[in-house]
């Protein structure tokens, strides 16, 4: 649309993530015709596709390859890197390391992932890195059990894997029980304008969230907005909208409106701490140490 060029689109529905679901899909689709698909599965989708390895092109713009085991060069990843987000964040951390996460598959797997790599992190951090770890149920409303009068977790860094209104509760109730942080951090996970909104300036004044929407194209913004696509702060579909770039760039020869790397199949976002300010996200500028 945004290039006023005629296309053909089609959508497919999946009833389940099942291989034989998938392999139907997968079927009708090449008898229709289509050559380049966009698969937004979950993991356990993506490891179907992977092991029946069909020829044709697909971008998972929901899964990073480090968590796909296929050499297929048809398949394409564009999901954002957490790990890397995490290990930019962990550099800012100091001891002791407070998570908080919930039962998601990403909460869990990234809490494993910082607590293992704050410990080898090699830092100027010289006393035992301690890591204190809280799972927070769905309907937890309250963390005064967890927070209030806790000497072990005063003046340390705080890491919130959990969804934007699960964050702002932590936030806020990080105030409320007077708990000293040295900073609050967070992955892409909550680069969303709602926590400026449900969150006093007080609450946030030491968070860092790693973001990798970094390159903005303000034609494919609008375009995406008469389409009620966000792909300012929805990653989804922004790494959506890398992916139908790179694939119009290989059906039409023409050059990518987004000068991001493609690597092994895998789209390399560049990774930026920012702040949550009064009313905006800033850049975060390092103190620079002696």
């Amino acid at each position: 649309m945004a290039k006023n060029i005629f296309f053909e689109l089609k959508s497919y529905k999946l009833n389940s993530e099942s291989s034989k679901d998938i392999k139907q899909v997968l079927t009708k689709i090449k008898q229709d015709g289509f050559k380049y698909i966009i698969a937004p599965l979950t993991q356990e989708g993506a490891d179907v596709v992977a092991d029946i390895n069909p020829d044709i092109n697909i971008y998972f713009p929901t899964i990073n390859k480090q968590d796909a085991n296929t050499i297929s060069p048809s398949l394409y990843y564009g999901g954002i890197d957490y790990r890397a987000q995490s290990n930019l964040l962990l550099k800012e951390a100091s001891s002791p390391l407070v998570i908080f996460y919930d039962k998601s598959t990403i909460g869990k797997k990234l809490s494993s992932y910082e607590d293992m790599a704050f410990r080898n992190l090699d830092s100027d951090i010289t006393e035992d890195k301690k890591v204190i770890k809280f799972s927070i149920p769905k309907k937890t409303t309250n963390l005064k059990r967890q927070l209030k009068k806790s000497k072990s977790i005063q003046n340390g860094s705080f890491f919130i894997n959990t969804p934007i209104i699960k964050s702002g509760m932590i936030l806020s109730q990080l105030t409320l029980y007077d708990v000293n942080t040295t900073n609050i951090l967070s992955t892409q996970v909550n680069y969303d304008p709602l926590i400026l909104s449900m969150t006093q300036y007080t609450d946030r004044k030491k968070m860092l969230i790693a973001n990798s929407i970094t390159e903005e194209n303000s034609v494919l913004i609008e375009t995406n907005l008469l389409l009620g696509n966000d792909i300012v702060y929805d990653w989804i579909n922004y790494t959506t909208t890398v992916g139908i770039d790179y694939f119009f760039h290989l059906l039409t020869n023409e050059e990518r409106e987004y000068n991001i790397d493609l690597v092994d199949n895998q789209m390399l976002y560049h990774i930026e701490l920012i702040k949550p300010s009064v009313s905006k996200f800033l850049p975060y500028k390092p103190l620079i140490k002696e």
